[in-house]
C-alpha cells in the first residue's frame, strides 16, 4: 500500500519501485538488538558487573534488573574513571600475560562511600587467549596479599589500645617468637616464626617513620604486643568485611569452612601483619575510605538512584554506616601515614616522579615472594588502592620497570602500584576543592597516660619490677644485659621505653659494666689526632689511642 501510494505520487521513481514491491521481505531469524550485558560496557565493564552484584546482595537479582524496567544511575564519575584506567594501562600493558592490576576510587563521606572509579588492564570479555577475563577481580579476593600495608591494622589495633604514635618502636636486626606461626627468615628454627628486614635500619623509631620506611622487625614486635586477634578485627572493622564470611579460607585449608578471620586467628599467625593473605582490592580501597572518613565504614556502593518503571525511586540498602574507630584516632593515622610520599617515604620516588607536592596519607607493601603488591592512599576527598598481582594459574616472582614474570621478584609498593596510584589521582586531587590532612588528636599522638613507662634507672631489679606492675605493666622473668658504663648488675633503663601499649611486657635493662663503644666518627672526617679505628668483623668500630711520635733527632725535650 506504501509503495503503490509512492508509485502514484512519484512518476520519476515509478520503476524503481515497483522492482521494489517485486523483491520478496526478507525476515531475520531473530532480531537486531542491542548488546546486551556488562560485555557492552567497555572499560567500565568491571564496574557493571560490580552494580549487578551490589544490587543482588541488596535483594534485587540479575533478572530483575533485566525485566523490571528499571533506571539504575551510578555513582562512576567519567572523569575519574578515565585517568584511573590511563594510569593502569600505561604500567600494566592489558596484553602482559599473566599479570593484573585492578584499582578503585572511592569518595569518602560519613553517610556514603561512593565509588567513582573501578578499573583493571584486563579486558573484561570471554577471550581467555587474548588476556581477557570475566572474573570480578577488582572486587574479590585474589592474589597473594597487600605485603606490609596490613601494618596499618596492627598500627591502628596498637592505637585503639592506648599506644600514640609518638611512641618508640624498637627496630632489631632479627625478629623470634614461638606460638606464632612459623618460618620466614632463613636459618630460623623450628615451630618459630622469623622476621628480618629487607633493608638496614636504625634500631629505633616514631610510628610516623616506621609506616614510611616499613621496617618488618618493628612491626612483627607490635603485633607480639597487640595479639593478632585485635589486629585481625581491626582489619575487619576498617573495610576488610570478606575475612569474616564462612568459607573464605578454602583457598589455605580445602576442607574448612572456615572464615579467614577465624583461620588466622585460631592458628595465632602472627605474619598477619605483613600481609600474606589474599585481598579485595576493593576493601582496600574502602579502608582507606573509612580513614579519611574520620573512622566511619559504609559499605562501598556503586549505586546513586534506582528508579522503578512508575518512577519511583526504590531503596538500595546493604548494610548501613558504622563508626568503627574514634575520630581522633582515624585523623591521627591518617598523619602518620603522610610521610609515605615524602623523602625517605617507600612511595616518594614515585609521588617525585608523578609530580604530586599534596598532602597524602599513604602505605606501599609487598608480599616476600614479590607475586603481589599494592600502595593504599587517601585525601580528604578520595581514597584509592591499586593491586597488581599474578593471575596466572602458576603464580611466579614478578618484576619491575617494565612490570613482568622474572626468577628474583623484585616489584615493590613503591614501583608501579604507587606510580599508577599517583599517575591516576594527579589530575583530579583538587577537584573536589582543597587537600589538606585531618587535625590530630593528642590521645594518639602522646598516647593514653596509662602508655607511659616509668623510669627505673638506678633502682634494684626488685624495686624496678614493682614500679613497672604499679604503672599496670607485665613485666619479662628474665633482665636484659647491656653495655653501660654504670656498675655491673645497676638497673639502667628498660625495652620498651617512654611509651608502649599499656599493660605490655616489659624488660628491665642491667649494666654488664662493659661501656658502650663510642660511635665512628662521621664518614669522610679525619681521624682524631692521637687515635686510630680499628674495624673488625662482627665487631663495633675501635678507637684505639696512639703514642705521639717522638721528637726529631737534636730537638730538645718537652
Amino acid at each position: 500500500l506504501v509503495l503503490d501510494t509512492m508509485i502514484e505520487n512519484i512518476p520519476q521513481e515509478a520503476a524503481a519501485l515497483r522492482a521494489a514491491k517485486a523483491t520478496p521481505l526478507g525476515v531475520l531469524p531473530q532480531p537486531n538488538e542491542l548488546p546486551r550485558g556488562c560485555i557492552a560496557a567497555g572499560d567500565r565493564a568491571f564496574f557493571c558487573d560490580y552494580v549487578q552484584e551490589y544490587l543482588s546482595r541488596a535483594g534485587i537479582s540479575k533478572e530483575q534488573v533485566a525485566r523490571g524496567g528499571y533506571t539504575i544511575r551510578t555513582t562512576l564519575d567519567p572523569d575519574v574513571q578515565t585517568p584511573v584506567k590511563s594510569a593502569i594501562d600505561k604500567f600494566a600493558s592489558p596484553n602482559l600475560p599473566g599479570i593484573s592490576s585492578v584499582m578503585s576510587v572511592i569518595r569518602p563521606g560519613k553517610d556514603s562511600h561512593k565509588v567513582m572509579a573501578m578499573a583493571s588492564n584486563r579486558k573484561y570479555g570471554l577471550d581467555i587467549d587474548a588476556g581477557e577475563t570475566m572474573r570480578p577481580q577488582p572486587f574479590s579476593l585474589v592474589g597473594d596479599g597487600a605485603g606490609s600495608v596490613f601494618k596499618i591494622f596492627t598500627t591502628a589495633a596498637a592505637l585503639d589500645m592506648g599506644m600514640g604514635i609518638n611512641a618508640t618502636l624498637e627496630v632489631p636486626g632479627r625478629f623470634q617468637a614461638k606460638g606464632m606461626g612459623s618460618g620466614g627468615a632463613k636459618g630460623c628454627p623450628k615451630d618459630t616464626w622469623c622476621v628480618i628486614n629487607a633493608a638496614n635500619y636504625r634500631g629505633s623509631m616514631n610510628v610516623t617513620d616506621a609506616l614510611a620506611t616499613s621496617p618488618n622487625t618493628a612491626f612483627a614486635k607490635l603485633i607480639q604486643q597487640v595479639g593478632v586477634t585485635p589486629t585481625v578485627d581491626m582489619a575487619i572493622k576498617l573495610g576488610l568485611r570478606s575475612y569474616a564470611e564462612p568459607g573464605t579460607a578454602r583457598d589455605y585449608n580445602p576442607d574448612s569452612n572456615e572464615s579467614l578471620a577465624d583461620f588466622i586467628k585460631r592458628q595465632n599467625i602472627g605474619s598477619f601483619t605483613l600481609g600474606p593473605i589474599e585481598v579485595n582490592a576493593l576493601e582496600l580501597s574502602n579502608v582507606a575510605a573509612t580513614l579519611a572518613s574520620g573512622g566511619v565504614w559504609c559499605p562501598p556502593s556503586p549505586i546513586d538512584k534506582l528508579i522503578d518503571r512508575h518512577g519511583n525511586e526504590v531503596s538500595v540498602t546493604t548494610e548501613t554506616c558504622d563508626r568503627v574507630v574514634p575520630e581522633g584516632l582515624a585523623n591521627t593515622l591518617a598523619n602518620a601515614l603522610s610521610k609515605d610520599a615524602l623523602g625517605g617515604g617507600t612511595a616518594s620516588g614515585s609521588a617525585g616522579a608523578a609530580g604530586w607536592d599534596l598532602p597524602v596519607s599513604g602505605k606501599t607493601g609487598t608480599t616476600e615472594a614479590h607475586r603481589s603488591s599494592g600502595f593504599v592512599g587517601f585525601t580528604n576527598h578520595y581514597a584509592a588502592a591499586n593491586y597488581i598481582y599474578d593471575d596466572s594459574t602458576n603464580p611466579t616472582d614478578l618484576c619491575s620497570s617494565p612490570l613482568r614474570h622474572c626468577s628474583e621478584g623484585d616489584l615493590y609498593g613503591g614501583n608501579e602500584p604507587a606510580r599508577t596510584w599517583f599517575t591516576a589521582m594527579k589530575p583530579i586531587a583538587t577537584m573536589f576543592g582543597d587537600v589538606h590532612l585531618p587535625p590530630t588528636d593528642p590521645r594518639y599522638v602522646d598516647g593514653s597516660p596509662a602508655s607511659r613507662v616509668p623510669s627505673v634507672a638506678g633502682l634494684k631489679v626488685d624495686a624496678a619490677r614493682q614500679r613497672l606492675k604499679d604503672a599496670g605493666f607485665r613485666v619479662a622473668d628474665q633482665t636484659a644485659s647491656v653495655n653501660s658504663s654504670a656498675e655491673y648488675g645497676e638497673v639502667v633503663g628498660t625495652t620498651p621505653s617512654g611509651q608502649t601499649i599499656p599493660g605490655s611486657i616489659i624488660t628491665i635493662q642491667i649494666s654488664n659494666g662493659i661501656p658502650p663503644a663510642p660511635p665512628p666518627p662521621p664518614e669522610g672526617a679525619p681521624v682524631p689526632i692521637g687515635s686510630q679505628v680499628v674495624e673488625i668483623p662482627g665487631l663495633p668500630p675501635i678507637t684505639i689511642p696512639l703514642l705521639a711520635p717522638p721528637p726529631p733527632p737534636g730537638a730538645p725535650p718537652p
